[in-house]
């Protein structure tokens, strides 16, 4: 048998971590040891579980048994190139490949093994309402989905979102054009952890993003990230605008170990920005209704600054973890097209709230972050905008 997965983490401490323990508790003697991430009974008869690196999916040749199984965990995010390695064990008569995972990418062999290629395989599905503890209507297993966790994932993201028409109907989003940034590029950079992530953090500065919401039902966010890698992020809500600012000298207390801290400074994150920078953090106020770099393409500086988040995704330049409610709601927001501007119109926090989106406060925390303005029209060449910004900041 050999085991696979996006990542080492969820195939040592996920997927092995569980056969472990279904090995050790079994109410009978079983052939073998068990060992971290293998099972060995004989030279001819044994258990492997590692992650190929999309660029090495030649890992797996080599692997040939008259009887062999193939199991894929959290299938949807494991790149074709691995399939396409894995289709040289698949040669004898009783080889056999399972594929577990949530159907969170409308795209890749996962995809097409519920649709395309369904025949060649026999498919099964498990909503949230097909387990232990919504068909016994109490919960009886409490490691599983729970009704309260659906609600809230409803609550959070919308009925018709793709968070919940993935994990909780176990179906996949549909293919749309508007969704500004796919489900499945969200949750690869979510399993983009430190440890296990190629790309190096970058420099030891932290840089933060922080969007003050009124008081009411909307959250203010904080993202606290190192190069490309998350480091935290916190939401909150019900606070005023001093009581924000304590709350962000709680969670960094010493400025001095700050880059920047960009804050969206329309309407009361202005007071916000004030009081940070008097109290010695590096402050960038970042006006989202500004004047993007090139008005061509974008009306104005949010939508610049969301589509660059949906490039960074794109190319796989941020590291997770992310929180389960940002990760909903950067998959919820959408895009249109309109013909004064090249690129597209990004979704209005409005437009959300009318189709009973919340506002996606935690997924622009992330995007400010991430977020190096870029030089206003009309600066001059060598303008150094780094150097405006600690002067004082730019409006």
């Amino acid at each position: 048998m050999l085991t696979t997965a996006p990542t080492n983490n969820q195939v040592r401490n996920i997927l092995w971590r569980n056969i472990g323990a279904a090995y050790r508790s079994s109410k009978g003697p079983l052939l073998g040891r068990c060992l971290t991430t293998q099972i060995d009974v004989a030279p001819d008869w044994y258990a492997l579980g590692f992650k190929a690196d999309d660029t090495a999916s030649d890992r797996f040749q080599g692997f040939h048994a008259e009887h062999a199984l193939v199991v894929i965990d959290e299938a949807a995010g494991v790149d074709d190139r691995v399939y396409d390695a894995l289709d040289a064990v698949m040669t004898s008569e009783q080889a056999r490949m399972l594929l577990i995972g949530n159907p969170t990418n409308p795209v890749g062999t996962f995809y097409e093994a519920f649709h395309g290629a369904r025949s060649l395989y026999r498919c099964i599905t498990i909503t949230a309402a097909d387990t232990p503890n919504m068909t016994a209507g109490r919960t009886v297993r409490p490691y599983l989905i729970t009704q309260a966790w659906i609600d809230d994932a409803i609550t959070k993201h919308g009925a018709g979102s793709p968070y919940v028409t993935a994990r909780v109907h176990a179906e996949f989003p549909a293919v749309s054009d508007n969704n500004l940034i796919p489900l499945a590029h969200v949750e690869a950079a979510d399993a983009r952890l430190p440890e296990t992530d190629p790309l190096p953090a970058g420099s030891g500065d932290l840089e933060a993003g922080l969007d003050v919401a009124r008081m009411g039902t909307d959250e203010s966010a904080l993202c606290v990230r190192r190069g490309h890698q998350i480091v935290s992020e916190d939401a909150w809500s019900g606070m005023d605008t001093m009581e924000t600012v304590g709350k962000v000298r709680h969670q960094l207390p010493d400025p001095s170990l700050l880059a920047a801290i960009k804050v969206d400074v329309i309407g009361i994150g202005a007071g916000v920005a004030d009081r940070l920078r008097e109290a010695g953090y590096p402050v960038v106020d970042v006006n989202v209704s500004s004047r993007s770099s090139d008005p061509e393409q974008w009306p104005n500086l949010r939508h610049e600054l969301w589509w660059n988040i949906r490039e960074r995704f794109r190319e796989g330049t941020i590291g997770g973890p992310i929180d389960g409610a940002t990760m909903g709601q950067l998959s919820n927001v959408r895009y249109r097209y309109d013909s004064r501007h090249t690129k597209p119109l990004i979704e209005s926090k409005d437009d959300m709230r009318k189709r009973g989106v919340r506002s996606p406060d935690r997924a622009e925390a992330l995007m400010l972050a991430f977020t190096n303005p870029p030089k206003a029209p009309g600066l001059a060449p060598d303008f150094d905008f780094a150097a405006a910004f600690a002067a004082g900041g730019i409006l």
